[in-house]
């Protein structure tokens, strides 16, 4: 926590003054620490750079890589500009258990990049890589489409700074085709704890999306829902409790089925006892059958030690 608050106080510019609750409710929202880089949203990945583009990697000297950028999403640049930007600086301040940055000629890549200064003062203008060896991403060959449109959209969701307008945003993401759209929404509820029984009907028809990781994004997100005390009419008033008990018991993913077993445990009472147990002796994953069992257990030793 201190190393967040300490995080938020350099992007802001700002000192040990009061600072006003909406900022550092809208920094917050762009840093708050996850658990590690790759948990990150594409949200959150893209927050902090200065620059973001989409560029084709032309030539890589030793230090620096020559990167004609097609697409700027955020910055100075121009589309089509040519750009060096410093991968022995960025490979140079790397933690030590993260791999070297080593990238092919011809790639194209997501580039999170901010200006450097250049001694030299010729060739085209010098960037570094904002998170370092973490601030690229490759990009498909094929069907990259999704990709540049979710980062434009986020972009410009982060261009309105108003965390009210932000959330509304992540909202209509939910109705989205998108994966990736939907996929970062999902995530940022999830984290941020901001799931409520609204929010039901938008994820029903997500249990059915062919992505596994999707739909257990879900299941996370009506476990978070099904805590609070006013969801559980909630929940079978939307459908969601069948549709719920559904993806634990016959999901063809594991993990899936391990993500909605868990937001069963959040589930008091209308049968959710007896669909543990079920999946506690039934489910090929062991994985699954402990979640259940955990649960299960985790009920036991409370109504336990509540009795006279």
């Amino acid at each position: 926590m201190l190393q967040f608050r300490g995080r938020l106080r350099s992007v802001l510019g700002m000192g040990g003054g009061l600072v006003p609750r909406a900022v550092w409710l809208g920094a917050a929202l762009l840093l708050w620490p996850a658990p590690g880089e790759a948990a990150q949203s594409l949200y959150e990945w893209i927050a902090t750079a200065p620059v973001v583009a989409a560029g084709t990697v032309e030539h890589d000297d030793g230090k620096f890589l020559s990167v004609r950028l097609d697409r700027v999403f955020r910055g100075d640049p121009e589309p089509g500009s040519l750009v060096r930007v410093d991968l022995r600086r960025a490979n140079r301040e790397r933690e030590e258990w993260r791999e070297a940055l080593r990238l092919d000629e011809g790639t194209r890549h997501l580039w999170l990049l901010r200006r450097e200064e250049d001694r030299r003062g010729e060739g085209p203008p010098a960037f570094a890589l904002v998170r370092g060896v973490e601030g690229t991403r490759e990009l498909p060959a094929e069907g990259d489409a999704p990709w540049l449109e979710a980062v434009d959209r986020l972009v410009a969701i982060q261009a309105l700074h108003d965390e009210f307008g932000a959330w509304k945003a992540f909202r209509g993401m939910l109705e989205e085709t998108n994966p990736l759209l939907l996929e970062t929404a999902l995530d940022l509820f999830v984290k941020f704890r901001r799931g409520d029984p609204g929010l039901l009907p938008l994820l029903l028809p997500l249990f059915d999306h062919p992505r596994p990781g999707l739909r257990a994004r879900c299941a996370r997100l009506v476990g978070q829902i099904a805590e609070s005390e006013p969801s559980a009419a909630a929940l079978e008033a939307s459908g969601m409790l069948p549709v719920l008990y559904g993806a634990a018991r016959r999901d063809p993913s594991p993990e899936v089925r391990e993500a909605a077993t868990g937001a069963i445990g959040a589930v008091r009472g209308r049968g959710s006892e007896e669909v543990l147990a079920e999946i506690a002796r039934e489910d090929p994953e062991q994985a699954v059958r402990y979640e259940a069992e955990r649960i299960l257990f985790d009920r036991r030793r409370i109504q336990g030690s509540s009795d006279p």
